[in-house]
């Protein structure tokens, strides 16, 4: 019999090989960083209200108020640098076409 009517399948990669641990690395790295970074901020965020709630008075209110500006501040800096990076890169384009380059 002929096998001109058949569509070659490829062989699929071995759970040892280079392409299968990339794959994998690829595949946990980009649901593992999201997720964990989701996690940790809504422990982060329940431990915040719980143990306001525990703790009575003006002193709960300082508490929230000293967490909510901690996170403030972070998210500041990072906005920074998120400012500062797009700065540095637009810097570095303008040397490459000022090069010539890519």
């Amino acid at each position: 019999m002929s096998d001109s009517g058949k569509i070659p399948v490829p062989p699929s990669p071995h759970p040892c090989s280079s392409e299968w641990m990339r794959n994998s690395a690829w595949f946990i790295g980009e649901t593992a960083r999201p997720f964990a970074i989701f996690v940790t901020a809504s422990a982060t965020g329940a431990a915040i209200v719980i143990l306001a709630y525990k703790v009575s008075g003006p002193e709960a209110a300082v508490f929230l108020g000293a967490a909510f500006l901690g996170l403030g501040t972070l998210y500041g800096v990072k906005g920074v640098e998120g400012i500062f990076k797009t700065k540095a890169d637009a810097e570095v384009q303008k040397e490459v076409a000022k090069q010539g380059g890519v």
